[in-house]
């Protein structure tokens, strides 16, 4: 099982070959693309992260990322920028990516920022799915038990249906 999906814009090369490499070792599971038009028949729930290679791509890589927080508000897009391009990364930052990286860099910060976009993501996606009413529902049962005077238990109550929610 992947510990998640991954689809990189833009990169090629060496690193694009020791980028797939590093993921299959981890399992996650990378879908790559070249050019805008083949990112929107892969774009769908399924994906995790998208990471934008804009060492390649320049200020194009920052067109995609609007495109995608347009369509994809929820997902999250990390930004790979040169290390001495800090106009391009504050861009990213500015149009809305998760995080970007400067590259070169370890894979271990790579992953980590992975990691925590993958969380992200799964956490929203949890989120929305607990629907207006349930959560309606655990405030209306929370307000009756503290109404009956066990405000401590309400609280406690209320907390337990936020850890349920974020398994």
């Amino acid at each position: 099982m992947a510990s998640g999906t991954l689809l990189s814009v833009g990169s090629e090369g060496v690193f694009q070959k020791q980028l797939r490499a590093q993921l299959n070792k981890k399992k996650y599971l990378l879908l790559e693309v070249k050019n805008q038009g083949e990112i929107k028949e892969l774009l769908s729930e399924n994906i995790d992260v998208v990471l934008i290679d804009t060492i390649q791509l320049g200020y194009n890589g920052i067109s995609i990322l609007d495109d995608i927080r347009w369509d994809y508000s929820f997902l999250p897009v990390i930004c790979l920028v040169a290390a001495k391009n800090m106009n391009l990364s504050l861009a990213a930052m500015r149009h809305g990516a998760y995080d970007e990286i400067q590259l070169p860099c370890s894979w271990n910060n790579l992953f980590k920022t992975i990691d925590l976009a993958v969380k992200h993501k799964r956490k929203f996606a949890r989120d929305k799915k607990k629907s207006l009413w349930k959560r309606i529902e655990d405030y209306i049962v929370a307000g009756n038990i503290a109404d009956a005077g066990a405000t401590e238990l309400a609280k406690k109550w209320l907390q337990e249906q936020k850890n349920k929610s974020e398994k």
